[in-house]
């Protein structure tokens, strides 16, 4: 068998996405193949068919659609005529040619595409050569879709924020005597439409990650703060019509200063790599400025403790029982106790953070015996 006939990875994803170059990075430096990669937006459109490039043998791997415009489009498109089954939200039939940078779109709608695009990539493969799935596009899914993680969480029994449910109206909470929670868009990733706010005797303060302009709203690097209740319910109306969550706030220890959590990679069911994100703010995605913490410090302060907490990514990712690798978010509280936060289906992008030697892509490829 040729090298060009060998068994490899397949990748479906945007071509020129970070991920996938710093995937095909990974391959050279261990000396494997490059991946096949696929366009969604090839797929989506009929122009190639995913049963043309597996072949027996072959790992295929669904990366993130996300960073790249034509494809976020077609998901939109696709999602805007599909029905929905959990109530009615907010449906765009008219978009930009052009990329708006940071624009939120209808989150929900593009779910409903995405789970769409899933549905028929999953037929597709079908019909290929027998081959193997890094994730199975159900727990993909369900990763996506906050409230269902949450639910499948916490029948586990594993602990998470408390009290979340979607939320239906902002007034739920600006009326209320007093409320400290984090609100956030039910289908978003990387800190996208959320909202920490605390309500106290008819005042309200609010930092977000979203700037609103001329109705539309976009992801701020900046974090925002809003004081003004007119403010506050106008940005909770315009995330409650994309599906919004809203999940009592839990306190987050902290380490020299900075609250922090922790992202833990879970690979063939083994918490594998481990980042810290710190910051002196309510949100701790690293895209938003924040730091990486130094992980053998916080890993010494946490003691024994460390092993419930690994313990407990694990059972996460069993949750999903069709995923080689997930990205688990632990929040960890001044008293060392522990809360499931999220599970992400594509939180594995994090380059520089090695176990014996092998980053994130590296440790799946061994799981999937592809390395000595």
């Amino acid at each position: 068998m040729t090298l060009a006939d060998s068994p490899q990875i397949v990748v479906v994803a945007p071509p020129q996405s970070r991920r996938v170059r710093a995937y095909q990075t990974t391959l050279a430096e261990l000396g494997l193949p490059p991946a096949r990669v696929v366009a969604y937006t090839e797929l989506l459109s009929g122009r190639t068919h995913l049963a043309q490039h597996l072949q027996e043998g072959d790992v295929l791997r669904y990366e993130s659609p996300g960073e790249d415009w034509p494809t976020e489009r077609a998901l939109l498109e696709l999602g805007c005529g599909q029905p929905d089954e959990a109530g009615t939200f907010l449906r765009l039939d008219h978009l930009p040619t052009e990329a708006e940078v940071g624009c939120l779109w209808s989150s929900r709608q593009w779910f409903l595409g995405f789970r769409a695009a899933l549905k028929g990539l999953d037929e597709q493969r079908r019909q290929a050569a027998p081959h193997r799935l890094m994730n199975a596009s159900a727990d993909i899914l369900t990763m996506f879709d906050k409230a269902a993680t949450t639910a499948r969480l916490s029948e586990a029994g594993l602990r998470v924020p408390p009290n979340q449910r979607v939320l239906q109206d902002p007034d739920e909470l600006l009326q209320a005597a007093q409320a400290r929670v984090f609100v956030k868009l039910a289908h978003g990733s990387g800190a996208a439409g959320a909202v920490a706010l605390h309500v106290l005797g008819g005042r309200v303060a609010a930092q977000t990650t979203v700037q609103m302009d001329g109705g539309k709203l976009y992801n701020s690097r900046r974090v925002q703060k809003l004081g003004s209740v007119a403010e506050v319910r106008s940005l909770l109306a315009a995330l409650t019509a994309q599906r919004a969550i809203v999940e009592d706030w839990l306190p987050k220890a902290q380490w020299n200063g900075r609250s922090f959590d922790l992202r833990i990679v879970v690979i063939g069911g083994r918490a594998a790599q481990v980042l810290v994100r710190s910051s002196r703010g309510p949100f701790t995605n690293l895209h938003l400025g924040n730091e990486r913490g130094d992980w053998d410090a916080v890993r010494g302060w946490l003691g024994e403790h460390w092993d419930a907490v690994q313990a407990s990514a694990q059972r996460a990712a069993a949750c999903f029982p069709g995923a080689l690798y997930c990205g688990v978010d632990m929040l960890i509280l001044p008293n060392r106790e522990h809360a499931v936060l999220e599970v992400n289906a594509f939180g594995d992008y994090h380059r520089g953070v090695l176990v014996d030697g092998l980053d994130t892509y590296g440790t799946e490829l061994r799981a999937l015996g592809m390395l000595p």
